[in-house]
């Protein structure tokens, strides 16, 4: 590979990962997460790949990442699940993307922009069951589907709601799907139907099956392999990623290494310098705390890890250009390095910089 640093993108991995999911709802209907470029993987490569295996939807957060879709030649439906400008209501209208709504502002913008368009416009409505962010409150909802419901320009398809803590909190994660269930129930003893209904995210899909499933999921990291809770569930991850060495230096006893003298060398060692840093979003809190793998064995980071560069001490001297696996589906699994770093798996892969280029890894199983 040419260059300083590369991520591999293994699509074999997702296709295990989106089995897995299917087979925990066999029967549903599947909205895959692809928002922050699908979680630091590349939004067009991972989303071509789901629709070919028949995943027809797709969850962003902002007009931005839809557009970069359509231009990239993705034509399933896409919904964005935040909130949207009012600036870009036109887009919306003219993309047909399928927005999330949550009160009477926007359905304003989105009416005044269809009749302008003279298109209909289809949308999610969001609910709030305990997240405390965006939606609408469970007193709301009637009141807002009766007003709006009889506009033939606009389209209710779907209805949503967010699991807060899925990971963490069993009872506070049943009583929202509870919260949500009643809701459905009412609404619909009242003449009102949804094509979609959804609240399950990763954790509710692998924890809380059918309590939580309705008729549309929407996984989102276990997707790229990373389990929200210990048991891995066979998922296996999509991302790894490798730099190489450009120097090898004895260090004397004593010494200092990188900023901030944070690492007094102990004995004559060896040193190597890897071409990664947190500048392309090795996270600067695994200084002297994460190990990385050259020639199949393990080595320590030591010092700080700077923007472009890092200290990695060694039992020999490697030669410039020999590889370094930062991330990897075992010893360095995303989830380990989280745990390292005090961050959570999303941080890890959304962090990988733009200028870390994604190369896909077994391409030719889909061409």
């Amino acid at each position: 590979m040419k260059g300083r640093i590369w991520a591999e993108i293994n699509l074999n991995n997702l296709i295990n990962n989106l089995k897995i999911i299917k087979s925990f709802s066999p029967n549903n209907n599947i909205l895959a997460a692809v928002k922050a470029d699908a979680y630091g993987h590349g939004s067009g490569i991972i989303s071509k790949t789901l629709a070919e295996h028949d995943v027809n939807m797709l969850g962003v957060a902002s007009v931005e990442e839809a557009i970069k879709l359509r231009d990239e030649g993705i034509k399933s439906e896409i919904v964005i699940l935040s909130p949207i400008p009012e600036d870009q209501i036109p887009e919306v209208v003219a993309y047909n993307f399928t927005p999330t709504v949550f009160g009477n502002i926007i359905m304003k913008w989105l009416l005044k922009e269809a009749k302008k368009q003279d298109k209909v416009v289809k949308y999610h409505i969001e609910i709030d069951t305990g997240m405390g962010r965006t939606g609408l409150d469970i007193d709301e909802i009637y009141n807002f589907i009766n007003e709006w419901h009889r506009e033939p320009y606009l389209v209710n398809e779907g209805i949503f709601s967010h699991l807060s803590s899925a990971d963490t909190d069993k009872d506070y994660t049943r009583f929202q799907i509870d919260t949500f269930k009643a809701t459905i129930t009412r609404l619909i003893k009242n003449g009102i139907r949804f094509k979609y209904i959804h609240i399950a995210n990763s954790a509710g899909i692998l924890e809380y099956k059918n309590d939580s499933f309705f008729n549309l999921i929407r996984p989102g990291l276990s997707l790229y392999g990373i389990s929200p809770f210990e048991k891995d569930f066979g998922l296996k991850p999509v991302m790894s990623l490798y730099s190489k060495i450009l120097q090898t230096r004895k260090i004397k006893k004593g010494s200092y290494i990188s900023y901030n003298k944070t690492y007094k060398v102990e004995k004559d060692a060896w040193f190597v310098v890897g071409a990664f840093g947190y500048g392309d979003g090795y996270p600067r809190s695994l200084s002297n705390k994460a190990q990385v793998i050259i020639d199949n064995n393990l080595y320590p980071i030591r010092g700080v890890v700077c923007m472009d560069l890092t200290m990695i001490e060694v039992d020999k001297q490697f030669s410039p250009g020999t590889i370094i696996t930062l991330i990897d589906e075992e010893e360095l699994h995303i989830k380990k390095l989280s745990y390292l770093a005090d961050l959570i798996p999303y941080e890890i892969t959304t962090g990988i910089s733009t200028r870390v280029p994604r190369i896909v890894k077994k391409r030719s199983f889909y061409e």
